[in-house]
């Protein structure tokens, strides 16, 4: 089936753009102009990807970002003119994909586009035979990791619900059991060939995936060097 993707941006040439090199690859494309209106789009649709401007006339990006995520864990790229690290760093906070500048080309978009969705197990463009990911269980100890899923559970059945860029950074630690990976190795799995972000966010979403998973989280620091995954069950 043909990815849905909703692109959310106000400035007509921007919007204009999008659509011709996204429809262009044989993506089916919604366009939206207000945070409002994607709001109201959810109720009703679950895209397999958002590409959202931060500069709404209604709200700011970043508060939209919070509440999309509120209610479910869409995958997002955030497409913007803002160049300051408090925003980038406040949407990979929130879990967002990927983050651009309105400059992008058309190449990048696209390749950046089909990454995000094969990544996260969206259906690819009309007659591209799509790009779901292959099914594949990571074992965590107490955990078990589905990277087609997307999905963390433990022994017991419960589930937990990772934003991507934390299931990102645990699925790196699961590819590399009772090994030490250092930040800037979990920097790279997290930037997936884009810019990492800032050094400190590997604390912040190991701190996260902790909270989340409780006392079974087989996360271990390893002062001076990294994080290691621990495979044993408690």
């Amino acid at each position: 089936m043909t990815a849905h993707l909703v692109v959310v941006e106000d400035e007509v040439l921007i919007q204009d753009f999008l659509r011709h090199c996204l429809e262009g690859e044989g993506y089916r494309l919604t366009c939206l102009d207000t945070g409002g209106a994607l709001l109201q789009f959810l109720d009703q649709e679950k895209p397999d990807l958002i590409i959202l401007d931060l500069g709404l006339p209604d709200e700011d990006g970043i508060v939209i970002l919070r509440q999309i995520q509120a209610r479910r864990h869409y995958s997002v790229i955030v497409l913007t003119a803002r160049e300051d690290e408090t925003s980038r760093l406040s949407c990979l906070e929130i879990g967002v994909d990927d983050f651009l500048q309105k400059n992008v080309t058309r190449n990048e978009l696209t390749l950046r586009v089909r990454n995000v969705l094969r990544r996260n197990g969206g259906r690819g463009p009309s007659g591209g035979g799509g790009h779901g990911a292959t099914q594949f269980v990571l074992n965590a100890g107490y955990w078990s990791v589905d990277t087609a899923a997307c999905q963390v559970k433990g022994a017991g059945g419960e589930s937990t619900d990772l934003t991507p860029q934390e299931f990102r950074l645990l699925e790196a630690l699961c590819r590399a059991p009772n090994r030490v990976l250092s930040r800037g190795q979990l920097l790279d799995a997290l930037a997936m060939g884009g810019d990492p972000p800032a050094d400190r966010m590997v604390d912040a979403f190991v701190s996260r995936i902790r909270k989340k998973m409780g006392s079974t989280c087989p996360i271990t620091t390893v002062t001076g060097f990294g994080y290691r995954l621990d495979t044993t069950p408690p």
